[in-house]
């Protein structure tokens, strides 16, 4: 390994124990963070998003315990749940709770979704009629190589863990977006996957 490889990798683990400590979830914040709390000449080359992640997954391993893979194999659960209450939407779980890559607080936790109407308004009724509090926002996404476009986002509580749901038209939205982290499209997981992962523990 050559410094510049062990200066990277150094970055990437101190920006995972950051995301596993406090729950940060933003990758690029978490090395600006990262190379305040190491010497200038660790912080030459900045790691990709993959390697934080892959660093947080051997964090999770030392630190996290079985108290971790409770929590995660319970989230997993719960997003099953909620999945099956928005089943009209044709939900999708992406992010943390599917990957695995989450940090230690539990606090922090999320359950992130794709989910896909003609309109954002569908869901807006949807949460109404149910009686649950929601707020919505946009996120920017890489729709295809080098093109960006904005999807609004849902935010509820379910079961006392905030719930994230992007929502995507149902043409326009078969095709994943272009995952931040490892720049492929974001693997998405339907019920029946997340099953699977349950099983295979």
């Amino acid at each position: 390994m050559t410094p510049a490889d062990r200066a990277r990798a150094a970055l990437a683990n101190e920006a995972a124990r950051i995301i596993c400590e406090t729950g940060l979830k933003d990758y690029r914040l978490a090395k600006s963070k990262a190379a305040e709390h190491l010497p200038a000449e660790a912080t030459s080359g900045l790691p990709r998003n993959s390697e934080i992640r892959d660093a947080i997954l051997a964090y999770q391993k030392v630190f996290g315990g079985e108290t971790l893979g409770r929590d995660l194999r319970a989230l997993r659960q719960k997003a099953i749940r909620v999945m099956r209450w928005l089943a009209e939407f044709r939900p999708r779980l992406v992010g943390g709770v599917l990957s695995g890559a989450i940090g230690l607080e539990p606090r922090e936790y999320d359950i992130q979704l794709h989910v896909f109407a003609d309109a954002v308004e569908e869901l807006d009724i949807h949460f109404l009629n149910q009686g649950i509090a929601f707020d919505t926002g946009a996120v920017r996404l890489q729709i295809r190589r080098g093109v960006f476009e904005e999807r609004p986002v849902c935010e509820f509580e379910f079961e006392g863990t905030r719930v994230a749901a992007t929502v995507f038209s149902e043409r326009g939205g078969r095709q994943p977006p272009i995952s931040s982290v490892d720049d492929q499209p974001i693997r998405r997981a339907t019920t029946k996957d997340i099953q699977a992962l349950l099983d295979s523990d």
